[in-house]
């Protein structure tokens, strides 16, 4: 069996097209369960699984609530702790599955497969004019290029429940719990594969504050991990110091941009980038110093 295992805060808006696309997927619905974890929402999260429950009493759906600590990660480990799959599969909310996405992570692990396997994450345009659609597809949810430097992101990982035992729960930060348990997994000697026939389906990030909101995430989960693991912070700040001052990576997303959106645009989008690059810096610090 494979146990899906989805974390949610404030889902309303994703809800309805997520769980459409479990319904479609092409395998007998006895063959996995599905595990959404209410991450203390305040909007119609609850409603909407409950009625999803009532309306589909042959899927095995379970709504487990945790407010615990405001982090996906630790609403993943409540989720491990409830599951009974041999088989675990991480997706978001905000994730559509491809029809055949349960049926190929099935065929992965049929030869007792201990590998991670890390799926492909395609991010659609609403507007491919607009810079932060275009800079959220060309940096974030790759899955295609992280896995060549043992990275993984948990909207769309799957492995068996022994190979997650042995490697251990997820460190429940604010961001990067999935960065470190891939790390932890290859000290362990576990492999990570990509695999493009696992695919989820994800909107892009389409206004500055949203992608504002995902770096400083992104940097004070960073900082939490630093702190948590009694890593160097000077060598934090000197890594994120770099990163500002990274100007191949700049040119190389900006190269990229200017396709879609012209080189106005680009242009506004790099002094506004370069500031939020100063912000996630801050963030970094933030994320290290303060005790959650």
């Amino acid at each position: 069996m494979i146990s899906v295992i989805v974390p949610v805060y404030n889902g309303e808006q994703f809800l309805p097209e997520f769980l459409k696309s479990i319904l479609f997927q092409k395998v007998n619905f006895n063959s996995f369960e599905i595990i959404l974890i209410d991450n203390n929402s305040n909007d119609k999260t609850k409603e909407l699984i409950n009625k999803f429950k009532k309306d589909n009493s042959n899927i095995d759906c379970k709504y487990l609530f945790y407010d615990g600590k405001a982090s996906s990660y630790a609403s993943r480990n409540v989720g491990l702790t409830n599951s009974k799959g041999d088989i675990l599969a991480f997706t978001d909310v905000d994730c559509i599955l491809e029809k055949d996405w349960l049926k190929n992570i099935q065929s992965k692990f049929n030869e007792k497969n201990n590998k991670i396997i890390s799926g492909d994450i395609d991010l659609y345009f609403k507007d491919k004019k607009n810079i932060w659609e275009n800079f959220d597809k060309i940096v974030h949810m790759r899955n295609d290029k992280r896995v060549k430097s043992n990275e993984i992101a948990t909207a769309n990982m799957a492995l068996l429940k022994v190979t997650f035992n042995e490697i251990g729960i997820f460190d429940e930060v604010t961001s990067g719990g999935d960065f470190n348990f891939a790390k932890k997994a290859v000290k362990k000697g576990f492999e990570i594969e990509f695999s493009k026939d696992i695919k989820v389906l994800h909107p892009t990030r389409k206004t500055y504050l949203e992608i504002k909101k995902k770096l400083l995430r992104l940097s004070f989960g960073e900082g939490e991990l630093y702190r948590k693991h009694n890593k160097s912070f000077a060598r934090g700040i000197i890594i994120n110091l770099l990163r500002i001052l990274n100007l191949p990576k700049h040119y190389r997303i900006s190269k990229k941009m200017v396709v879609n959106t012209g080189m106005f645009r680009m242009m506004i989008f790099n002094l506004v980038y370069f500031y939020l690059k100063l912000l996630q810096f801050g963030s970094f610090i933030r994320g290290y110093m303060v005790e959650n």
